[in-house]
């Protein structure tokens, strides 16, 4: 058996050109239904009983409207249908009512929905859900087109799109109270306050058409704040983004009336104006044990900036961080009163997370300085000081501030941003929260590739045992246990907002670490020292069940309490020494845990793949170009770890497209060819992509292709698809035929809005091709989402092609050399390219 040589950045990835753009012919005719409704007449009569109950949920805003001496009373219905394209636009104007936003979903077939197909390709119900503002004229006129509809077919002259929906609706119900306050978890949030002082509280308003009408929504609900013993404080309308919010304070007693749900102790709640009521959010904040710091030795960084991180403010005195930080404090939160020190701790921790990656491993210092535009500072409100957002401000508006700061000038070589940070009481549920769309748009406007962490929960409910079994179980059988309480609490562990945002890269943690400490004194390993992932990560999916997160990277070994009491749950240790180690703002190091930390050693990675992008492009790749590139070079890297999971946990909800399993900046090995493809494409256009055959492939060892591509995409807020542009990439040819695709299928790997697609392929047959062919895949661009505007997408495309070390086969350098213009001397001894 031949040596295997390990990658080097000797061969690095191979700046590879794309064919010519071509156009792509019409698409055909959509085919015939996919489903079927069971029970019909029931479900019929169930429908019609929810629309008649909409008028008294009307009379009830018009009760409310007159209290505060106000006209114009409203209620927003939401209407779903399943399997349907219906335009609502003309129907609005006909009845007078107003299409608020419409959002899809998906749903497993169920009693009154079935998928007619034996063998679908997509498992899933598709269904959409259309939010409509109503006033008693417009409701009037749909109970009307609803009778008519069920006695012939027909809803109205001028309606057929309404027609259409009712034919495929599945349910209609009034948006209340419920839906406002999301799925804030009381307990937990109100176990973090100081009794007594009053709460910041965002309310999220429905976004109206009409600036006039967004005017006096606002003016409504800031009389019942006030109303209600609160105080406002400030509001933001974007409309770039559909957010319409005030931020207020609400009295201690009113707020802990309405987490016992008491919906009259905070009036604002029963408000049709309203979308969402939301406290301020509350992080997780591990309890750090100081150590002394580590020996290191590195010089100060010479490169660009590549990696902005929005956090905390650091410590950047500390050892570590002093000369490789720059901070950009436009909002001098230093220099808050609050802001000592020894409180600077997530700041401190991402910070060094970014620089350093997980100290134990020893890795060298970026490159380059990573600038810090502080957003948190400890909050006085909260038991151990927690570092929230300023409660001067709402977070979708300082997102804005904070971009415009970092890359409102030239291009400084600034392309990755860090947001290692979440909202606790918003996880994502089908509606793209304020916080995911503004990253969306403003990823898009700037160019820059932003990155989230998933988001974090410390408790998890146990399925088939309880605290003293599962602790009893070793091994495989104790990680079988974890992942079936991960899938039985599903609906209480979904990702955090922003995480859900399609432009970013969203980031779950691994249950791994650089430490070699084993667990000692009342703590247990969940997952007795096997890799897998966190049992503290949150999972996904994204819109329109896209995959998220995108990747996993090593969030630390969180260790859980070993309770002295049987019970049901069991709960991640707020302090050990196992982890991700990091500078702390006192002087030292500790270890933290999470999908914080995993986060930014993904950012950590894409600031050396940036770098990589611009060595071997040989050009002056705008940031645009860097971002996709370097996103398309990360997830290239994913793989699903062997052995992990069990068939029925589905991997790609806590790990997408996989474990980060190698660095595409350490080069490549002489085995395998990677090639970096970037272009940009107009609607329905598409370039062909090749990588040239080596010869040695007639024997039957194992052939890996992979294939990644990666873009942003603006987005339309109020269109049920979001993401206005939709790239795809064809399944490779040139071999003998391609099996199914490992760890991610083609189905699951195209679905939902993502902006990033990555899929491996294995076959072990001879292929009678070498040097002469090519493998070929293709690259295609169709815009969506109510159209996009002519104006060119920047993608980027990775494709390798991996032949086992068993065959001998120099794949690197025969793919290189077809590639690589070659060198010709010209009798002057001048080189000529």
């Amino acid at each position: 058996m031949p040596e295997i040589e390990p990658p080097s950045r000797e061969r690095p990835v191979v700046w590879a050109q794309p064919g010519q753009v071509s156009s792509i012919p019409a698409p055909q005719a959509r085919g015939n239904e996919r489903v079927s409704f069971m029970g019909r007449a029931g479900q019929l009569s169930r429908l019609s009983g929810q629309l008649e109950r909409a008028q008294e949920a009307l009379r009830e805003q018009v009760i409310l409207s007159e209290s505060l001496q106000v006209a114009d009373p409203q209620l927003v219905l939401v209407f779903e249908g399943v399997e349907e394209r219906a335009d609502l636009s003309v129907v609005a104007r006909a009845l007078g009512l107003e299409v608020l936003v419409e959002f899809e979903d998906a749903f497993e077939p169920d009693e009154d929905v079935a998928i007619l197909s034996p063998q679908p390709r997509d498992p899933y119900v598709r269904s959409c859900l259309h939010a409509l503002c109503v006033d008693q004229r417009s409701l009037n006129r749909i109970l009307i087109a609803w009778r008519a509809w069920r006695r012939n077919g027909q809803a109205g002259s001028g309606l057929a799109e309404l027609s259409k929906l009712f034919e495929h609706l599945k349910d209609v119900r009034q948006w209340g109270p419920i839906d406002r306050l999301r799925a804030v978890d009381w307990e937990e949030y109100l176990r973090h306050r100081i009794t007594g002082q009053s709460h910041l509280v965002e309310v999220e308003l429905w976004y109206r058409r009409s600036a006039e009408l967004r005017l006096g929504a606002v003016q409504i609900v800031s009389n019942l704040i006030v109303s209600g013993g609160g105080e406002v404080i400030t509001f933001v309308d974007d409309p770039e983004t559909g957010y319409l919010a005030v931020k207020c304070t609400v009295p201690d007693e009113s707020l802990r009336q309405l987490a016992s749900g008491s919906l009259d102790a905070v009036q604002v709640v029963k408000s049709s104006h309203v979308l969402y009521v939301k406290v301020e959010g509350q992080g997780l904040l591990a309890s750090v044990e100081d150590q002394s710091i580590s020996d290191f030795e590195a010089a100060l960084p010479t490169g660009m900036p590549r990696v902005a991180v929005l956090d905390g403010v650091p410590a950047s005195n500390h050892p570590r961080l002093a000369g490789r930080v720059q901070i950009l404090d436009p909002d001098d939160l230093a220099s808050a009163t609050e802001s000592t020190v020894e409180l600077r701790r997530h700041g401190t921790w991402m910070t060094s997370a970014v620089v350093w990656g997980d100290i134990a491993a020893g890795e060298a210092p970026l490159e380059g300085p990573v600038i810090v535009r502080p957003v948190l500072l400890p909050s006085i409100d909260t038991v151990d000081q927690v570092e929230e957002f300023h409660p001067d401000v709402l977070v979708p508006d300082l997102m804005r501030k904070a971009f415009a700061d970092l890359f409102g000038g030239d291009d400084t070589g600034l392309t990755i941003v860090n947001i290692s940070l979440g909202d606790p009481t918003v996880p994502f549920d089908t509606l793209m929260s304020s916080w995911a769309r503004t990253l969306d748009a403003l990823s898009w406007h700037y160019g820059v590739l932003i990155v989230v962490s998933a988001g974090n929960v410390s408790r998890l409910h146990l399925a088939d045992h309880d605290s003293r079994s599962l602790i009893a179980l070793v091994g495989a059988d104790r990680s079988a246990a974890i992942h079936a309480a991960q899938l039985q609490t599903w609906t209480d562990r979904r990702i955090l907002s922003p995480a859900e945002s399609i432009n970013a890269v969203t980031v779950g943690a691994l249950h791994a670490d650089a430490s070699n400490t084993g667990p000692y004194g009342y703590v247990f390993d969940p997952h007795d020292g096997r890799l897998d992932v966190s049992p503290i990560s949150r999972l996904g999916g994204g819109h329109r069940r896209a995959i998220k997160p995108e990747v996993a990277a090593p969030g630390g070994r969180s260790m859980f309490v070993n309770p002295p009491l049987n019970q049901t749950f069991v709960e991640a240790a707020r302090s050990s020494v196992h982890g991700i180690r990091v500078a702390t703002p006192t002087g030292g190091e500790g270890q933290i845990v999470g999908t914080s930390p995993a986060a930014a050693l993904v950012s950590r990675k894409l600031a050396r793949l940036v770098d990589l992008a611009v060595e071997v492009s040989g050009e002056d790749l705008d940031r645009h170009h860097r971002a996709v590139a370097a996103k398309a070079m990360l997830v290239h890297g994913a793989r699903h770890p062997a052995d992990v999971f069990g068939p029925d946990f589905p991997a790609e909800a806590a790990i997408g497209y996989g474990a980060i399993s190698r660095d595409l900046a350490d080069g490549c090995a002489p085995n395998e060819a990677t090639l970096l493809f970037v272009g940009d494409l107009r609607h329905r256009q598409q370039q062909d992509l090749n990588i040239p055959l080596p010869d040695g492939l007639s024997t039957r060892d194992i052939k890996r292709i992979t294939a990644t591509v990666a873009w942003l995409s603006p987005v339309n807020w109020r269109h049920r698809q979001y993401r206005r542009a939709q790239m795809q990439l064809t399944k490779p040819t040139g071999f003998s035929a391609i099996p199914s695709s490992l760890d991610v299928s083609d189905a699951e790997a195209s679905r939902g809005s993502s902006t990033v697609k990555h899929q491996v392929w294995e076959l072990d047959r001879a292929i009678a091709a070498g040097i002469g062919s090519s493998l070929s895949a293709r690259v295609k661009f169709f815009g969506q989402a109510g159209g996009m505007p002519d104006e060119p997408v920047p993608y980027a495309v990775v494709l390798s092609l991996w032949v086992a070390p068993e065959a001998g086969v120099d794949v690197y350098t025969q793919v290189a050399e077809q590639i690589r213009p070659r060198i010709i001397i010209n009798p002057a001894g001048s080189n000529i390219s």
